[in-house]
């Protein structure tokens, strides 16, 4: 290191605008799977039987629905977050990115990780809450990966 260089400090995403970036991430995707599932939902249903019940329809919509969000969200937070933009567009759209702890980008299976153990930050109550209690605003999936949410790095 140069001892002219100005030293860099990492400033870390707090809780707010981490919940607020998922909050935007979570409406879009709700969005997007009430759009798809439900005309994909309708092709199942008459490929399956020849025509669609009203009585099927609601339960086939529902597990077409649900298993699409899963995989969409899935693979929008996964391959949104280990690709060179290191963010999603809610995180994007507050100036926030994940990264490893030593700064670098997350590996897809790494961002699989991390978007799974987001269900045990969810079932452990207190995971999300993590992040506004501890020194590098980490939840407990990114702990569980090794993971940081960055804000920017300044001189």
């Amino acid at each position: 290191m140069n001892i002219n260089e100005p030293l860099k400090e990492t400033l870390y995403a707090g809780f707010w605008r981490r919940a607020l970036a998922i909050l935007l991430d979570v409406l879009m995707l709700q969005v997007v799977v009430v759009i798809v599932s439900f005309p994909i939902g309708l092709a199942i249903g008459y490929y399956l039987t020849g025509h669609v019940a009203p009585s099927d329809l609601e339960a086939l919509y529902t597990v077409v629905s649900v298993g699409l969000a899963l995989t969409l969200q899935w693979l929008y937070f996964a391959l949104m977050e280990s690709s060179a933009l290191q963010a999603t567009l809610g995180k994007m759209a507050l100036g926030i990115r994940v990264t490893t702890l030593d700064g670098s980008r997350m590996s897809l299976g790494r961002a699989s990780g991390r978007y799974i153990s987001k269900y045990l930050s969810i079932l452990s109550i207190i995971g999300f809450y993590l992040a506004g209690w501890t020194k590098r605003k980490q939840a407990l999936h990114d702990f569980i990966v090794g993971t940081v949410v960055v804000r920017k790095v300044t001189a």
